[in-house]
């Protein structure tokens, strides 16, 4: 049976891109047809003879065919690299076309009408609000979230084991050396809270550049002069501990910033309702928590003392 004559979406989506009708659309892009309304006009027969639509057509063109699929041919591949690198024989970018997407009146539902020839205009959508919400917002949820779950497994180093449970470990933290494994793999989430919380001078400041490829670390590593006016407010050190807030709220065991604040608390005699504020809101451990961390430091260092002193011996 001909591709086009094939009943249902299903059948029409199994067209392979070697057969000649595609090869021929994939050729139509560069013959030179006179005007834009005839070249698309020629695009769209084509599309039609396979039995296609704009969706199906976009998802073959940008799919990556699967082991038991038909490889594509070269043209096919070249066509599409060149266009998502952005390579300088390509007039529009994938940028342009991605927004295009977002602010298309097309976006937005149809108009609703109370009777013939009469519209009623009251709420309706913005398209391109609709447009984000459809594909923009839920892509960065896609992301967000995988981030979420790889910065917050145990092997990124903010679960503090007992293994872990030193005074070297807990003297060696810094957010110089929190942000590494936090741009590499939660990237995409501290971009987020940066765009909403970086003020635009200290945002163009913190840019990767050729001189200072890791603007993040270098910014928390260097020492705040006293009395300059610079340790009062610092909105990169404020995301960073909002982000180990957030990653505490989805894992229990996101607990090493926690315990470290709950030990300064500690050690500056806070008092237990202290401890339970801010061990609710996320920024320090509970106070029996912390009694049982401490225990586990006494321990290690003792466990220390006593290797050391058998090494003397």
């Amino acid at each position: 049976m001909p591709v086009h004559q094939a009943s249902g979406s299903v059948a029409r989506e199994e067209v392979q891109w070697g057969q000649p009708w595609a090869s021929a659309l994939i050729q139509e892009v560069h013959e030179p047809i006179l005007t834009p309304d005839r070249r698309w006009e020629h695009i769209h027969q084509h599309m039609q003879r396979g039995g296609w639509n704009v969706g199906t057509f976009l998802r073959k063109l940008f799919a990556i065919p699967g082991p038991k699929e038909l490889s594509r041919s070269q043209q096919h591949a070249q066509l599409v690299s060149s266009f998502l690198r952005g390579a300088p024989n390509q007039t529009v970018s994938a940028d342009e076309v991605v927004e295009l997407m977002y602010i298309s009146k097309d976006s937005a539902p149809k108009v609703i009408r109370q009777h013939p020839g009469k519209s009623v205009q009251k709420n309706r959508p913005d398209a391109s609000k609709m447009a984000r919400s459809r594909l923009a917002i839920r892509k960065v949820e896609g992301y967000v979230n995988t981030s979420s779950a790889q910065i917050s497994s145990m092997d990124r180093g903010f679960h503090l084991t007992k293994e872990q449970t030193m005074w070297d470990f807990i003297h060696g933290f810094s957010l110089a050396k929190a942000i590494l494994p936090i741009k590499l793999k939660a990237g995409v989430l501290l971009r987020i809270l940066a765009a909403a919380t970086l003020p635009p001078l200290l945002s163009d400041k913190l840019r990767p550049s050729a001189a200072n490829p890791s603007p993040y670390a270098s910014h928390l590593a260097r020492p705040v002069i006293p009395g300059s006016g610079g340790n009062r407010r610092d909105p990169l050190v404020i995301i960073i501990i909002t982000l180990f807030m957030l990653m505490y709220a989805r894992n229990l065991h996101f607990s090493v910033f926690r315990k470290i604040v709950g030990i300064w608390l500690f050690s500056n005699n806070a008092s237990a309702s202290v401890f339970s504020v801010l061990s609710r809101i996320g920024l320090s451990s509970s106070y029996t928590t912390i009694l049982k961390t401490l225990r586990a430091l006494s321990q290690s260092a003792q466990s220390i003392v006593r290797q050391k002193a058998r090494l003397r011996a």
